[in-house]
């Protein structure tokens, strides 16, 4: 009532933890007493606890309680840090350990005590407890500074000589470009070592990987480089200049520049040291599997009185996997002969002793043997085996090496298609894409060769089709009747006339009787059906012919036969059947409806037009 006499709430409303040192809350019970409230837990940490107390987001209480040990408890002012080294660097992990006692100054720990470690300008850190009250810290500085601050504390109390400080260095710093250096040798593998402050960079845990080399020509051209850390702690970088321009250098650490970089070489020619194919000819680089020699001038490195002598030479060839090719030695007073086949594509290394000595360290730069394209593993595919005259075809022609592999390199493809245009050919990663529109409507064999002889399916077998190759008249045409409207139907393939837009205008027919023309016309269906219409006006065979786009069409010429209409009668006024018409005189042409039109038509006469 003392706290609480305004609010009207039950004891379910309240919310109650216990706030530990180190943050970490604990339940609260909640019970009514007839003092008033009783608030119930069970402190885990030594020190400062809270009793928080909230109603409805509310705070209404925060109460200090004190947690001390049931009996022996850690003391802060018997607690150390050991191992805290008064230098570290950006980005490098660093670590010290704290050692817990108790008010007797043994090692003490408990779950209950509460540990606290702040660094500033670093992660946060990792505590694991190493032994009975050792605690090993580490932490990564992210920023140089002059005095790091390192706060421990022990259940909310500071230990002995807290805050604890170290300076923090930018570890570029240690590491320095030897500037006296001006010239390398071009196709010997150099390796520069750093100037490294010893004094500040032992034990530092570095690797390899946290070096970044980048060295390029003025052309902006890489070069490949590595870089080394001894068992000696010595930092290293290589690298095998293959140009006569100079060259930039720069070394990063952890993204920051060393000291001396970016710094520039001058990069000599090597007229000592000569690398050579199995012709004698001069090369820079080397195809795996192929005999090479390295010839060495005596007089520039070994002296006027140099005399050869097999047994003071002795070499090997180290690949990238570290396996060692052998090395025949030969040569005579002008100097040592190394000659050898390297196995392996990459950066190798001729290492050459004389009387057990190095002698010479030579890069080798060790490619692919060439590969050829292949015309019995290359191919056609994706082939057009039907064309179309004027319209475009295509294939595509897939170029391999000798082993199968995809060959992108510059060839000698040759297509040649008969009754064609100019075929196009347009190549992208080794696949060659063959356009050509044929102009003639004949079978065609296409011809592929790849460097002078053929791909694998060549030739290509495609059947060209012209407009009239689409069309045909069938075998057997039905008899049509004397005067009435005779239609013959094409066998057409639709589909493809409309790709090669043909229109009844295309199609020419002729239709005659006895050597007399008779008037005909094409009609096309909105399907794409096309169909010739004429009228008999003889009583004799009538010949058919139909040419589309100036050739004739399968099945053309054909006959249809001509039969007396029974449907129809000429007759005078008097009702008599005519064969003929007198001029002036008045005549009936009786049409049997039945006979002539389909049972389906209704109409009246007045809707018939004639003329005569």
């Amino acid at each position: 009532k003392t706290l609480f006499d305004d609010l009207d709430f039950d004891e379910e409303e309240l919310e109650a933890v216990l706030r530990s040192p180190s943050g970490k809350d604990t339940p609260v019970k909640v019970s009514k007493v007839a003092e008033g409230l009783k608030f119930s837990f069970t402190a885990e940490e030594y020190g400062a606890n809270h009793l928080v107390v909230s109603l409805k987001g509310r705070s209404l209480l925060d109460h200090l309680v004190n947690v001390a040990a049931k009996k022996e408890r850690a003391d802060p002012s018997q607690t150390t840090v050991e191992n805290l080294s008064p230098i570290t660097f950006v980005g490098v992990p660093a670590s010290f350990d704290v050692t817990v006692r108790d008010t007797d100054g043994n090692n003490f720990s408990s779950p209950l005590d509460h540990l606290l470690i702040t660094v500033e300008h670093a992660d946060q850190p990792h505590v694991e407890l190493t032994s009975e009250g050792v605690f090993h810290v580490t932490y990564t500085p992210s920023k140089s500074v002059l005095s790091l601050n390192i706060h421990v504390s022990l259940n909310g109390t500071a230990i002995k000589d807290s805050p604890f400080h170290a300076t923090v260095k930018n570890i570029h710093e240690l590491f320095t470009f030897p500037t006296d250096l001006k010239h390398v040798q071009r196709g010997l593998f150099s390796e520069i070592y750093l100037i490294v402050d010893n004094e500040n960079a032992s034990n530092l845990g570095l690797k390899p990987d946290d070096f970044v080399v980048t060295i390029t020509t003025k052309d902006d051209e890489p070069i490949p480089a590595t870089f080394n850390i001894s068992d000696e702690e010595k930092y290293s970088l290589g690298f095998l200049p293959l140009t006569n321009d100079d060259i930039s250098i720069s070394v990063r650490i952890f993204g920051n520049q060393i000291v001396g970089t970016p710094h520039t070489l001058q990069i000599d020619p090597n007229e000592a040291i000569s690398l050579r194919n199995a012709a004698g000819d001069k090369i820079d680089e080397i195809p795996a599997n192929e005999e090479v020699f390295v010839v060495l001038d005596a007089k520039r490195t070994l002296g006027d009185d140099f005399e050869f002598s097999q047994e003071d030479f002795e070499g090997v060839v180290r690949t990238p996997s570290g396996i060692e090719d052998a090395v025949r030695i030969s040569g005579d007073k002008d100097g040592p002969k190394f000659t050898f086949v390297p196995t392996e594509v990459g950066l190798n290394r001729f290492i050459a002793r004389r009387k057990g000595k190095p002698f010479i360290s030579y890069a080798l730069n060790v490619s692919k043997p060439s590969a050829k394209a292949d015309p019995s593993q290359s191919y056609i595919e994706n082939a057009d085996r039907s064309a179309l005259v004027s319209l475009p075809a295509s294939f595509d022609v897939v170029v391999k090496d000798e082993k199968g592999e995809p060959f992108t390199s510059s060839v000698e493809l040759v297509v040649i298609v008969p009754g064609a245009d100019e075929p196009k050919v347009e190549q992208r990663d080794g696949i060659y894409h063959v356009t050509y529109v044929p102009t003639v409507s004949a079978p065609t064999s296409i011809a592929v060769t790849l460097n002078g002889s053929p791909v694998k399916d060549s030739p290509l077998e495609v059947n060209v089709q012209g407009a009239h190759d689409l069309f045909s008249l069938h075998s057997e045409l039905k008899p049509a009747s004397r005067y009435i409207s005779y239609s013959v139907p094409l066998k057409v393939d639709a589909e493809l006339t409309k790709k090669l837009e043909v229109s009844p205008q295309d199609v020419e027919v002729s239709v005659s009787a006895n050597d007399h023309s008779v008037p005909a016309s094409v009609k096309i269906s909105e399907s794409g059906e096309f169909s010739v219409h004429f009228v008999p006006t003889a009583q004799e065979p009538h010949l058919v012919s139909v040419r589309v786009k100036g050739s004739e069409i399968a099945g053309s010429p054909s006959t249809v036969q001509v039969e007396q209409s029974e449907g129809l009668a000429l007759k005078n006024v008097d009702g008599g059947i005519l064969t003929e018409v007198p001029a002036n005189e008045e005549a009936f042409l009786v049409v049997d409806s039945s006979k002539i039109f389909s049972d389906e038509l209704e109409f009246d006469e007045e809707e018939i037009e004639t003329v005569l």
